[in-house]
């Protein structure tokens, strides 16, 4: 895992009957324009709330329409490690790669690979 790279992070659940996928934010470098108490931390994770989108319509496209009607939150994270720490027990595996066989759990994936 490359902390110096946007990484998404999910999981797959089911809700009302339906395989989902819970977006649940991201975690990035801090490119400088956010502060926390003063101080700019290295990393940020950004956290999304209420964003399902079921498997079966999964598209990059449908999941960036949902999660421009979510609230936000940033959280600061001071080191790579950090980073890995906020995503302990997750599996790596590309939002592109999630299907209806997909198991239930917490998953992560680069930016580039949804």
């Amino acid at each position: 895992m490359d902390p110096s790279r946007e990484i998404d992070n999910y999981n797959i659940c089911i809700m009302d009957g339906r395989k989902v996928i819970h977006y649940n934010g991201c975690t990035r470098p801090n490119e400088g324009d956010t502060e926390f108490d003063g101080a700019i931390p290295e990393y940020l994770a950004e956290e999304m709330t209420f964003c399902y989108v079921p498997v079966n319509e999964y598209s990059a496209g449908r999941l960036a329409y949902e999660m421009a009607a979510v609230t936000q939150y940033q959280y600061p994270l001071a080191s790579g490690d950090d980073v890995r720490e906020y995503l302990t027990g997750a599996e790596h595996l590309p939002l592109r790669d999630v299907n209806e066989n997909t198991p239930c759990g917490d998953y992560w994936c680069y930016l580039e690979e949804e």
